[in-house]
């Protein structure tokens, strides 16, 4: 297993929702946050208007976020809830996919980001002409990192990592379906990694190396304190997706003997359980996402505003001074 740079931590967020108090009958003023019920990531996306800056997206499944929809992002001074209802997020027509414009919702003090936090840049996607060119497929390793439920850090996001390889590519002619209910009828990764609750909405990354320290390999220059993503002739490291779950695979119970729930199970009973087999949704399709109509009007409207013009061109003095 390689050792991770401290970035690729920090581009992951928890969600989490509101739910009512059982016991205050409902009232909505006895309702509390409850979480964290999902993981996210952030992705950067370059401007067109102004090259030198970028928008800020939080990305996940949308079968986390229409129950859970609050971001908690950590922070120099503790951990702080951005409150978004499900209806404020864009949802892929295609995909269990979502993602929210963050731009203007991290918070700063003196032109420094107060949240502590990483973007994965859009260029640094795995792309179709990326697979073809480093030949990426079967085999290759892979890393997830996300929330793992019964250690999750208290009152601070702590993700946790989780290490696989490619089990097949994404092929349009053979899309892929947990079971027979499932509405995503689509082609992506299959990936050999253990996961659970938790987990849905993680990010994904594909990694060829010739040693077991990522840390090691040079990191491309990037603005938002963003993730550095090499790219060698003989290493990268590049994002591969946002991982949804797993599938099911069925085992018979052979002895009750133990089980607290004898009496509900007997044996030669066939019950479901989550396989190490997972679906990673590809990361072009969260390029399309972020291509919708109404996000490009979104970042036009941004760019054109005083203070961002302002903003890229301080960045330009400072790199020239």
């Amino acid at each position: 297993m390689p050792k991770l740079h401290r970035s690729i931590e920090k581009s992951t967020f928890f969600l989490f929702r509101l739910s009512p108090d059982p016991a205050d009958d409902h009232k909505p003023e006895n309702e509390r946050v409850c979480g964290p019920n999902g993981t996210g990531v952030f992705i950067s996306k370059q401007s067109e208007l102004v090259p030198d800056l970028s928008h800020i997206y939080a990305a996940s499944n949308w079968h986390v976020v229409r129950e859970a929809s609050w971001i908690r992002v950590n922070g120099k001074n503790g951990t702080r809830l951005i409150k978004f209802e499900p209806s404020d997020w864009e949802y892929s027509k295609d995909e269990d996919l979502c993602v929210i414009d963050v731009t203007d919702h991290l918070l700063k003090e003196n032109g420094e980001y107060v949240d502590v936090f990483t973007t994965v840049d859009e260029r640094h996607f795995v792309t179709h002409d990326f697979v073809k060119r480093r030949d990426v497929g079967i085999g290759d390793s892979t890393i997830m990192i996300g929330l793992f439920a019964n250690h999750d850090g208290g009152k601070s996001n702590a993700p946790v990592g989780r290490f696989g390889n490619i089990a097949a590519m994404p092929d349009p002619e053979n899309p892929v379906r947990f079971h027979s209910e499932d509405k995503y009828l689509r082609p992506a990764y299959l990936n050999d990694m253990r996961s659970r609750t938790g987990f849905s909405g993680s990010p994904v990354w594909v990694y060829r190396i010739g040693s077991d320290d990522l840390t090691h390999l040079p990191p491309d220059t990037m603005e938002l304190g963003g993730l550095g993503i090499a790219d060698s002739a003989a290493s990268f490291l590049r994002f591969l997706g946002i991982h949804r779950g797993q599938f099911r695979e069925s085992t018979e119970i052979f002895s009750t003997e133990g089980l607290s729930s004898e009496g509900l199970v007997k044996h030669g009973d066939e019950i479901f359980v989550a396989s190490a087999m997972t679906a990673v949704i590809p990361a072009w399709e969260l390029s399309a996402v972020l291509n919708y109509p109404t996000l490009i009007k979104q970042r036009e409207v941004r760019d054109r505003r005083p203070d961002r013009v302002k903003e890229a061109t301080d960045i330009r003095l400072h790199l020239s001074a």
